[in-house]
């Protein structure tokens, strides 16, 4: 069983690797999307720029423009979803710690209280 004067830090420390886990995994998702945005960017619009003329390179900026525009808007919703996700995923994962914790100390509790009836029952 567990110490409940232990048991406190010992959930902190578990939150907190769980908090730098998802934050780690979170930026390596997010640095990966990014690169492959760039790459499919670099390909389509960015090729060819020398030969273009002033009316087709004004197209190109406002076709950009407009890519990056709707790019960004359905990042933002894919991030929510993810970010919706991952918290959903940290606090199902901070439940079990603290329903793991609840156990190990009613279980702490049950053994001490019968170790003092023992004394109580000793003593009478």
């Amino acid at each position: 069983p567990t110490d409940p004067t232990v048991a406190l830090p010992t959930a902190t420390a578990a939150m907190s690797e769980l908090q730098t886990t998802t934050s780690l995994q979170n930026s390596k998702t997010l640095a990966a999307a990014n690169a492959a945005l760039r790459s499919d960017l670099d390909r389509e619009y960015f090729t060819d720029l020398d030969s273009l003329t002033a009316s087709e390179l004004r197209t190109r900026v406002v076709q950009l423009a407009t890519e990056m525009s709707d790019r960004t808007k359905w990042e933002a919703v894919r991030l929510k979803e993810f970010l919706a996700m991952k918290e959903k995923e940290v606090g199902d994962n901070y439940l079990t710690i603290l329903q793991k914790q609840r156990l190990e100390f009613e279980a702490l509790l049950a053994q001490k209280l019968r170790e003092q009836e023992d004394v109580i029952t000793r003593q009478a």
